[in-house]
């Protein structure tokens, strides 16, 4: 049995023909939110019945994403947003159906940034983002070093609200990762910024 992944969408539909192959039970319990897994595992349930994903598809998710940004944008009237993403099939994908899906409801992409998995500096798209005039900081990521982007963003001063799916602002350690002392200090003096009577 193989608990916990493969995680990248790549890697877990490919690990599919392998668990069927040699009929090893593997239960994904985070990650690997391609869509494509379902529709793969529908094709031949028989054959795939080892394999469990209990982490849930991306299409949950840029549905959650596209309602906030509805939000955001009807409760404050932002309509400029700069996108960063991981590298990775799963990121590209969703951040294209958010990024249709937004402009569609008059959001207007001044910029995007797609790193490398495993960056450590992100002071160039952040500064990209700070010129480009984004209100919104749209990240979808899910590397742990996307702890690194902000803290960057808060040193900074990046005047444009991170939001999105950052995998790393889950983990316990976030806090230290991204000293967050810091980062706190920068969400205030945005909200400060934009919302002076508040």
């Amino acid at each position: 049995m193989i608990a916990g992944g493969p995680c990248m969408s790549e890697c877990g539909l490919a690990a599919l023909d392998l668990y069927a192959k040699y009929k090893t039970l593997d239960i994904v319990s985070i990650g690997c939110y391609t869509p494509g897994w379902d529709k793969k595992v529908a094709t031949d349930l028989e054959k795939y019945k080892f394999s469990w994903r209990e982490s849930g598809s991306v299409a949950w998710y840029v549905t959650e994403a596209v309602d906030l940004l509805r939000k955001i944008k009807a409760d404050y009237g932002f309509s400029k947003m700069f996108i960063s993403i991981d590298d990775s099939a799963m990121c590209r994908g969703a951040a294209k159906l958010v990024e249709d899906l937004a402009v569609k409801d008059g959001w207007q992409i001044v910029g995007q940034d797609k790193h490398p998995i495993g960056t450590t500096d992100y002071s160039a798209a952040l500064n990209d983002c700070k010129k480009s005039g984004a209100q919104i900081l749209f990240i979808w990521a899910y590397s742990p070093e996307t702890s690194i982007m902000l803290k960057q963003w808060a040193e900074m001063e990046v005047p444009a609200l991170p939001i999105g799916f950052i995998g790393a602002a889950e983990d316990p350690g976030f806090w230290q990762a991204s000293n967050a002392k810091a980062l706190t200090r920068s969400l205030l003096s945005l909200k400060q910024a934009m919302f002076p009577a508040t």
